[in-house]
């Protein structure tokens, strides 16, 4: 039988679930919905990304994970972890020896 019931139908109606997540029923309060992830496991492979909020993830599937939990694209950006590099140095060489070193142990 189809799980959809009316009243499932109903509560999701106008619920827009991005990202992977799903429309279920509220657990505080039955007679609403809300947008569920239900991709929680990820493969323990270790192979960094690096995502457009800035922030390193173990892998594309951890990143997808996130891009769910919070509801808002995040794009890889490059694979491998991302540079945090400090702009504040003494000498404009120096800043930009530090991006180019960030970005050649990035490189494949």
């Amino acid at each position: 039988m189809w799980p959809h019931t009316h009243a499932y139908m109903c509560m999701c109606v106008g619920m827009l679930c991005g990202f992977g997540a799903v429309c279920e029923r509220n657990s505080t309060d039955p007679s609403k919905g809300e947008c569920v992830c239900k991709k929680l496991d990820c493969p323990s492979l270790v192979a960094p990304v690096c995502g457009s909020d800035t922030s390193t993830y173990s892998n594309e599937c951890e990143l997808e994970k996130a891009q769910c939990n919070t509801q808002r694209r995040i794009k890889v950006q490059r694979k491998g972890p991302c540079c945090k590099y400090s702009l504040t140095c003494d000498h404009k060489t120096s800043c930009l020896w530090k991006l180019i070193m960030c970005e050649l142990s990035h490189t494949e």
